[in-house]
């Protein structure tokens, strides 16, 4: 007896009326979905399941935690494997909801990406830059040179540095990364 044999039917839904409605699995002969509604006497379906329950006599479906297992393919089980077959659906349904739980996170976590905050540099004004680079003379603040110029911020964007003339200075490309390189380890810069 092994858990591959066992598979999920679906998820039983309360009624409200003492019972339940469980899944068929089967599609009818029109396309609509087949269920079958089961009361068991002095079950109270509103507390969670500590033991799975046959959901009627002489089937192989099981409930458990509200999940419907089918236990067809293993067949009759003497009874006694009949606490090995009852751990075997619990462990299954366990494994079953996890795997749910942790795709439902992903999910969430993909579909909530769009509402987290995006850390998007606002593009530094045309009348800033053009007065730092009158201001800078052209030249790299830190080495003087005229070579692949950058528009740095002084204090980062993400540290909350704003596109302001006060906060953008020109540097070189090799000293705007010395000093990103200093900025990311927390080194004093000049």
């Amino acid at each position: 007896m092994t858990e591959k044999s066992l598979k999920i039917v679906g998820r039983a839904i309360y009624d409200g009326n003492g019972g339940m409605t469980l899944p068929l699995g089967i599609i009818g002969a029109h396309g609509e979905a087949l269920t079958i509604r089961v009361t068991l006497a002095g079950a109270d379906f509103k507390k969670q399941q500590r033991e799975p329950i046959q959901v009627m006599e002489g089937s192989f479906w099981w409930l458990f935690q509200q999940v419907v297992v089918d236990a067809g393919a293993i067949g009759v089980v003497p009874s006694e494997h009949h606490d090995e077959l009852l751990l075997r659906v619990k462990h299954f349904v366990l494994r079953h909801e996890k795997v749910l739980s942790r795709a439902r996170r992903e999910v969430e976590a993909y579909e909530n990406r769009a509402l987290l905050p995006i850390a998007r540099r606002e593009a530094i004004p045309d009348s800033v830059r053009m007065f730092v680079w009158q201001r800078d003379e052209g030249r790299c603040v830190k080495c003087g040179s005229k070579e692949k110029l950058e528009f740095d911020h002084i204090i980062p964007v993400a540290d909350g540095g704003g596109s302001t003339s006060r906060n953008i200075q020109l540097l070189c490309e090799t000293c705007n990364r010395v000093k990103g390189r200093s900025v990311v380890s927390g080194a004093d810069g000049d």
